[in-house]
């Protein structure tokens, strides 16, 4: 019978009649219908993690507003209570947000925290001298000085850990002081009442530092390498946030003198600048080569001292982030940093314990004090006035700015100190130590 096709079908090239051939158009085939699988595969996994990762954005999106929706509630409850009892404004504890970790945002100073702190330098630096001057008159002789001894010793922190690390008094209240210890502790001391007022768990291990805030806030930095602010509430403290943009081991922190903005210095080469109200980091500094062991402001908020393990102080001015000077004169490792209130005179402290004076104005150092009975410098301190520096190691040391003579030796520590801080007037000192005691000095009455 005769066949009608519509389309004639060319025959098979004669070499597709051989066995080979059809073998290899078979494998030629399969080998297309396996990498057609493949692909297939390969977009059905893509596809999957992006729905995963939409539905844990829609999650976290329904997560943030439902926070936002209740503290909104709860402004506009206080509000009504506010506006219909207005007497009652006072008795309104400020409200304390629920813990939350801060991202790493890096996106630098905004021009109004510029302005910020521009302006802070340009009041702080304005009658310095007269300032300095004034307080210099109503602190403490050298001749009482001589005559301080430990009126109190508490013990503080946990006795299977023992060592107080890092010790802060209230700016404006030096009956209240914070400390920090090895057992990863923070707890605030009431010295009048003669108690412990607040004791802070959150840190996971060592407190590398602590700073307390006017405004009844604290700094802490640990060794597991977070920073956390904590605020005031009527219960006690509780952690405001957590800033985690370290990766090694929170050296140090110190609080700008607006008392608006702090820094954190870290084993991972980095130092960060942190915005204390709102928590977000605002730059982390990556340029150097070796790890940083300490950090500090100028008193003017313009400069920060950041030391580095490499025995080099680096001055770096706060707005642009740029490096002013290197400070190199230390043969040991860099362990301690503080800054004169007169704004010209820098400290430094090493593992040998070595201290250098730098002349800012200069950039020179122009005294070193080097004793052979001093192993290792753990913490400098200038007091308000700039009139005397605390050397901290194996005991306490002062010693007269002007002819930087020895004012006194204070041993009554078991152990090294690691913090010295003074009151306003020197009229008394704090010290804390790894022997687990915090010492009150004052004149014998």
């Amino acid at each position: 019978m005769p066949l009608k096709l519509s389309t004639p079908m060319k025959p098979r090239p004669a070499s597709l009649s051989s066995m080979p051939a059809l073998l290899q158009t078979v494998q030629n085939e399969w080998d297309a219908v396996m990498l057609e699988t493949y692909q297939l595969k390969a977009q059905l996994t893509e596809t999957r993690k992006n729905l995963a990762k939409a539905l844990y954005e829609n999650d976290a999106a329904f997560r943030v507003i439902a926070r936002l929706i209740k503290e909104r509630d709860e402004a506009k409850r206080l509000l009504n209570e506010l506006r219909a009892d207005p007497a009652a404004a006072s008795k309104l504890a400020p409200a304390v947000p629920a813990p939350m970790e801060t991202e790493e945002e890096n996106q630098g100073l905004t021009p109004a925290i510029v302005s910020n702190i521009g302006a802070a330098h340009k009041a702080l630096s304005k009658g310095r001298r007269k300032r300095i001057k004034a307080k210099a008159t109503k602190a403490a002789s050298k001749e009482a000085l001589r005559r301080y001894s430990a009126k109190s010793s508490l013990s503080l922190h946990s006795p299977s850990t023992p060592g107080i690390t890092c010790l802060d008094l209230h700016p404006t209240q030096s009956h209240l002081f914070v400390t920090g210890g090895k057992d990863g502790n923070v707890i605030t001391f009431d010295s009048q009442a003669g108690k412990v007022t607040n004791t802070l768990k959150s840190h996971k291990k060592r407190i590398t530092s602590v700073v307390y805030h006017p405004n009844n806030l604290l700094i802490s930095t640990s060794a597991d390498s977070t920073a956390i602010v904590w605020a005031q509430a009527e219960a006690g403290y509780a952690a405001r946030y957590t800033a985690k943009c370290h990766t090694g081991e929170v050296v140090g922190s110190s609080l700008h003198p607006s008392n608006d903005y702090f820094v954190t210095a870290s084993t991972d080469k980095s130092w960060a600048f942190h915005d204390l109200a709102t928590g977000v980091m605002r730059k982390r500094v990556t340029d150097s080569d070796v790890a940083y062991t300490n950090i500090a402001f100028h008193p003017d908020g313009m400069l920060l001292g950041v030391c580095t393990a490499d025995s080099t102080v680096s001055m770096v001015d706060v707005q642009s982030f740029t490096g002013r000077a290197r400070l190199k004169g230390h043969s040991g490792k860099l362990t301690a940093l503080a800054f004169s209130q007169n704004g010209y005179y820098l400290a430094s402290g090493d593992d040998q314990g070595v201290v250098n004076l730098w002349d800012l104005r200069k950039v020179r150092n122009f005294h070193t004090i080097n004793s052979a009975d001093i192993s290792t410098v753990s913490h400098l301190s200038f007091d308000p006035s700039g009139s005397y520096l605390s050397v901290a190691g194996t005991d306490i040391r002062l010693f007269d700015t002007k002819a930087w003579d020895l004012v006194n030796s204070y041993k009554d520590h078991r152990n090294t100190v690691t913090g010295v801080c003074f009151t306003d007037n020197v009229d008394s000192f704090a010290s804390c130590s790894l022997d687990r005691t915090v010492k009150l000095w004052s004149a014998s009455e």
